[in-house]
């Protein structure tokens, strides 16, 4: 019997104009299912599960729900984009839309599940703001606490202000939020009060944080620096919370010369290659993490299959890699060699400008 893995494709459907000042005119289709063939990652279908509006961050809990932030300025006369929360109905193979609620800030970009399911973390791009939801036993939402980020970044036309851009849980109650217009990490705690600042760290000015993950054991963070091309290390004390940098890694070969922006990143299931996406290069970073600390060691650059990968994933066997490639409206499916960590392209999927795919 033919072993199929699905995939949840999130894509823009609505013209949105980005920070950088760049306009994008969506042709997506909103959700989309996409499944391939598990033995050779050849596509079987592609078909639309849920026509909400610029879905640009999707995720799962459990088998029933799914949640997307709805990249918008606007919602309900207000200056805010809004929150999804879907339902997965078997019988008819669709998500049904069962709630939408406000986000308090413009273009919210990502939202954070946290490990027990209690919590969800918005960050508002363009309000440069975080909006924490308490998930309810129904699945449905209930807003729990709002803070406003103030300031400005070392650059005028990209860190004009605070513009939060991801959050990443840290263990029970507590995460990690990455604002690109402010060069911070700030570490807050959620609870039945709402959020509670924690304390702060600053990276390089010009960076721009964006995306972070945990490198296997959990005492090592990597952050994306969309602005500076670059990977930071950190390594993370659990007990105190503490992050001490321990390298500044760029994302591109030495000989580029062109405008990149640094976007996702991804660690191998077995923890020994790091993965980042390079808007511009077009191209995924492949790094070799040391067992000792964490640190990273170049081990090549791979032709992510079209133009400004947004957002990847790496299959839970760590066989394939689906790279979201906005602006070429195109799905690349490349094959990772597990010992060396290189990157083959498989297949194309052509679909309206996909950016985010979340496995199912």
């Amino acid at each position: 019997m033919r072993q199929v893995k699905r995939y949840l494709i999130g894509s823009y459907t609505e013209t949105l104009l980005f920070g950088t000042g760049e306009t994008v005119h969506g042709t997506g289709a909103g959700i989309s299912l996409l499944e391939l063939d598990a033995e050779t990652g050849q596509p079987l279908s592609l078909r639309a599960l849920a026509q909400v509006p610029n879905p640009s961050w999707v995720t799962r809990s459990g088998d029933r729900y799914v949640y997307c932030v709805n990249e918008l300025k606007e919602y309900g006369g207000k200056g805010q984009g809004s929150v999804s929360v879907l339902e997965w109905d078997e019988k008819k193979e669709r998500l049904n839309l069962r709630q939408v609620l406000p986000t308090r800030g413009e273009d919210p970009c990502h939202i954070a599940l946290s490990p027990d399911g209690c919590w969800a973390a918005v960050s508002n791009y363009g309000g440069g703001s975080l909006c924490l939801y308490a998930v309810q036993g129904d699945g449905s939402l209930r807003e729990a606490g709002f803070v406003q980020h103030h300031g400005h970044g070392a650059d005028p036309a990209r860190q004009e202000g605070p513009h939060a851009h991801s959050c990443i849980w840290l263990g029970k109650g507590i995460f990690l939020a990455m604002d690109l217009g402010l060069d911070r990490l700030f570490a807050y705690r959620a609870d039945a009060n709402g959020l509670r600042i924690l304390g702060e760290t600053a990276v390089r000015a010009g960076v721009g944080p964006r995306h972070a993950a945990f490198g296997r054991d959990r005492n090592v963070l990597y952050v994306t620096g969309e602005m500076g091309s670059a990977v930071l290390v950190f390594g993370y004390e659990a007990v105190s919370g503490r992050l001490l940098l321990r390298q500044e890694i760029s994302t591109l070969p030495e000989d580029f010369a062109g405008k990149n922006m640094a976007a996702d990143l991804h660690l191998s299931p077995d923890g020994r290659y790091l993965y980042a996406s390079n808007r511009g290069h077009d191209s995924l970073a492949v790094f070799a993490v040391s067992e000792e600390d964490g640190t990273l060691t170049p081990a090549g650059h791979y032709s992510c299959g079209g133009r400004t990968p947004r957002h990847f994933c790496i299959d839970e066997g760590g066989r394939y890699v689906l790279a979201a490639n906005q602006d070429s409206d195109s799905l690349a499916i490349l094959g990772r060699d597990g010992e060396t960590g290189a990157l083959r392209r498989i297949a194309e999927v052509r679909t309206g400008m996909p950016v985010c795919v979340c496995p199912c």
